[in-house]
């Protein structure tokens, strides 16, 4: 350190040395660990007698201050004050030079961050991310090897800048498995552990890439053989791993949200073309009075409700319950819906029972397949006639109020479909008159609940329409919607909520 101040110092050195030669000195000489850096002397400096002094810089000693020709206490304390001097100038050169050093790693820095911010501003991509960002990390460091890797649940990053005779995907998933190990940066200069996969390699530098506080990727670098990293190194690629962190951040934020925004497009439209296969207004018919509504509780449901109006012959209404709620049931509602349509054209006399024998066969390998079941319930009424035909496979409630007495359950006499190969419901009649009800919901009504758990329930279901049989079909449906919707008190809806209301008149 004092050779260095000395070749970087000169004329300082040389004033002091020719001060101790103005004062009679024969030799003024510079020592460091032993070895003399410059010597100034007289034409006669045959003197024997020497002062020295030493020079230390935190302890240690670096070097000496000789001066021959001249003795005293005088003497000596001036030499022991010039070498505090020359100690003080060293603590200072390496002062200036540790700020250089750190204005050196800042300029690197920002470099860095300006790089990765113009390559990655406008990019949205992940994929498109990691190759620039790998891309730029290479381009401002002499290595052999760039490269960035990110997991995500969904889908793996890769990106490197290599000479692929030296290195594969391999050796970048083993090189991310050593760092989520390790759960830090990995600095590896030993060329004997950085890893069998790198016969060409000797060193290894990869940093954590986190997203939420987990780490999800990293970016490293691998150097060639002889060339070592260092603590810059390590300080500089951090500080690019946080660079890059916001860019990946962002581009995450943005797939979810395009993510989202699809599935929320994709929606709307299996909404729109579920309320499409819907009746859009119920069948008009002279002695029949018909109100009909389906209100899924997501975007879409399993519930649905048909009308079949066969040419001089019966009408035909069903509705239906799919197990579940959204995507799922809303296919295997389409898929019911299907089948009841074609068991009633196919069958020459369609009546309930041998519509849901039909259905139950078509449906019943692929409901099992998916462990799911429907229940169904179809009706059958001849107009001008007081019978009312219905086979009921599971579902419930279905509510019969006559015109002059209680309204009652019909409850369901076979099983949901898909439940078992066969279907079990048989054809049951009742009289249709003028003024009787018949209402058939799904269990979205009677077991809506309020906000303390409370379930609508049935009796309350055969009160309000026991109360209101005088009222429309239409009339009497938003009188239940209006009162559900009260007692659940704004609560969200629980289930898909279905109706079809037929008052005969």
């Amino acid at each position: 350190m004092i050779a260095q101040l000395y070749a970087n110092s000169r004329q300082q050195f040389n004033a002091i040395a020719t001060s101790w030669l103005n004062l009679g000195a024969s030799t003024f000489r510079i020592t460091e660990f032993g070895t003399e850096i410059h010597k100034w002397s007289q034409q006669n400096d045959s003197q024997t007698a020497e002062l020295t002094a030493l020079v230390e810089y935190r302890g240690l000693a670096l070097g000496e201050l000789h001066v021959q020709g001249l003795v005293g206490d005088q003497f000596q304390q001036m030499l022991n004050a010039e070498a505090a001097l020359i100690a003080n100038l060293v603590q200072l050169e390496g002062e200036l030079e540790a700020i250089t050093s750190e204005l050196v790693d800042a300029q690197d820095h920002l470099l860095a961050f300006y790089d990765i911010g113009r390559s990655t501003r406008n990019l949205l991509n992940l994929d498109q991310i990691i190759e620039a960002v790998t891309e730029a990390v290479h381009q401002m460091s002499q290595v052999e090897c760039s490269f960035t890797i990110l997991r995500l649940p969904n889908k793996d990053y890769f990106s490197a800048q290599i000479p692929q005779q030296h290195i594969n995907r391999q050796t970048l998933c083993w090189a991310f498995d050593q760092l989520q190990r390790q759960q830090s940066t990995i600095l590896n200069n030993n060329s004997d552990s950085v890893s069998p996969l790198l016969p060409l390699m000797d060193s290894l530098l990869m940093a954590p890439l986190r997203y939420h506080g987990e780490i999800i990727g990293g970016i490293g670098q691998i150097n060639q053989l002889g060339h070592k990293f260092s603590t810059p190194d390590v300080k500089l690629i951090e500080a690019i791993c946080q660079q890059a962190e916001v860019k990946i951040e962002n581009a995450i934020f943005y797939e979810q949200a395009l993510q989202q925004t699809k599935m929320q497009t994709e929606m709307a439209l299996a909404q729109k073309v579920q309320l499409q296969l819907l009746p859009q207004k119920p069948p008009t018919l002279p002695t029949l009075d018909i109100a009909a509504n389906s209100l899924p509780a997501l975007q879409v449901g399993g519930d649905f409700f048909d009308f079949i109006q066969l040419p001089h012959g019966p009408l035909i209404f069903t509705v239906g319950d799919v197990a579940g709620k959204g995507m799922s049931s809303a296919l295997l509602m389409a898929m019911s819906r299907t089948a009841i349509r074609g068991a009633v054209k196919m069958l020459q006399s369609p009546l309930p029972e041998a519509v849901l024998d039909r259905t139950n066969e078509d449906l019943y390998d692929d409901f099992t397949e998916v462990g799911m079941f429907a229940t169904m319930f179809v009706g059958h009424i001849l107009p001008d006639t007081e019978e009312l035909i219905f086979a009921n496979a599971g579902h419930s409630p279905v509510v019969y109020c006559p015109q002059d007495q209680s309204p009652v359950l019909l409850e369901a006499d076979g099983t949901a479909v898909g439940v078992l190969p066969m279907n079990l419901a048989k054809n049951q009649t009742i009289r249709f008159r003028r003024g009787d009800i018949l209402v058939v919901a799904t269990d979205g009504f009677s077991e809506a609940s309020n906000p303390e758990g409370e379930l609508f329930g049935y009796d309350r279901l055969l009160k309000i329409i026991g109360d209101n049989r005088h009222l429309s079909a239409k009339d009497l449906f938003e009188l239940l919607h209006n009162t559900i919707a009260e007692f659940s008190k704004s609560k969200e809806q629980d289930d898909d909520q279905t109706i079809i209301i037929l008052k005969a008149q």
